[in-house]
């Protein structure tokens, strides 16, 4: 996902991180709470509730093509 990002807006790869630089720069809870997070979405209760139906099969494919409009 970093590297889609990178690649719609223009940028180099993405690159890792070290854990031990990060919290150096943003503080142990950043680096390891927030820029470390990993966060599983689902659309099961959206599709059942809200009737809501994805356009597109790919987030990825999303980011590349979609999510930055010119």
């Amino acid at each position: 996902m970093s590297n889609a990002i990178a690649q719609a807006m223009g940028l180099g790869k993405a690159q890792d991180w070290p854990l031990k630089d990060a919290e150096a720069e943003w503080g142990y809870e950043m680096a390891n709470y927030g820029l470390g997070s990993n966060s599983r979405v689902r659309g099961k209760h959206a599709r059942e509730l809200l009737g809501w139906a994805p356009k597109t099969t790919s987030v990825i494919d999303w980011i590349k093509h979609d999510m930055i409009k010119n």
